[in-house]
């Protein structure tokens, strides 16, 4: 994580997470975070580039229409995520098999 400018909440955050007291400028800054946080005041947030996965996920909460690239994207996160889930599923079926070869062994070698 870089480190972001002294007065802002970011900043606060890293001195805190680098054993330092936070200055007087990032205190402010937090503390008016949390006084906004509180309050329900809604910050804008950076929009997701289209043609990403964080793109089409910003299609859909804002309920526009899906562009061709951030559709790609999402098709691709899918099939690598359906990639992963199939590989650690034969991974648990192979260590579930190993050990129940090992139960077998040690049943037969005791009889």
């Amino acid at each position: 994580m870089t480190r972001q400018p002294c007065g802002t909440n970011a900043a606060y955050q890293w001195h805190i997470e680098h054993g330092e007291k936070a200055c007087d400028r990032c205190r402010a800054a937090h503390t008016a975070y949390g006084r906004d946080r509180r309050a329900g005041v809604v910050r804008p947030r950076k929009t997701a580039a289209c043609g990403t996965q964080e793109g089409y996920m910003h299609h859909r909460h804002s309920k526009t229409p899906i562009c061709e690239p951030c559709r790609e994207a999402h098709a691709e996160y899918n099939r690598a995520w359906r990639a992963e889930r199939k590989r650690a599923a034969a991974e648990r079926a192979a260590a579930l098999e190993a050990a129940w070869a090992e139960v077998v062994a040690e049943t037969v070698g005791a009889a």
